[in-house]
């Protein structure tokens, strides 16, 4: 095998460890890739780590939100390898307090 790939994943519960214990294994078995999992309690912890002046991963499985985080604190250096067909659907939808102070988009800008 070749070099040894850390990549980032968020234990968001208890079924993450499992799942990431079987995709290590076929990481292994099947692609013939070394690759250690590293869990995080947050996305934010995550993509610091991807990020940092010495990165601490290789990759990161993000969410969706998590990648534009990554996106824009790195100043658009991050390039997705690969999404989940589940994900092609994707949207967000931002909702805000009637009579509040956000009227439009252009009320989030900064």
């Amino acid at each position: 095998m070749s070099k040894k790939i850390w990549l980032g994943a968020v234990a968001y519960d208890p079924k993450v460890v499992t799942i990431w214990e079987g995709m290590r294994e076929y990481f292994r078995d099947e692609a013939k890739l070394d690759v250690e999992i590293v869990l995080y309690l947050s996305y934010e912890a995550q993509v610091e780590a991807l990020l940092a002046d010495t990165p601490r991963i290789d990759i990161a499985w993000n969410t969706n939100l998590a990648f534009l985080q990554s996106e824009a604190w790195s100043d658009k250096r991050c390039t997705p390898l690969a999404m989940r067909d589940t994900d092609l659907g994707w949207t967000t939808k931002i909702i805000a307090l009637s009579g509040g102070s956000v009227k439009s988009v252009d009320d989030l800008r900064g």
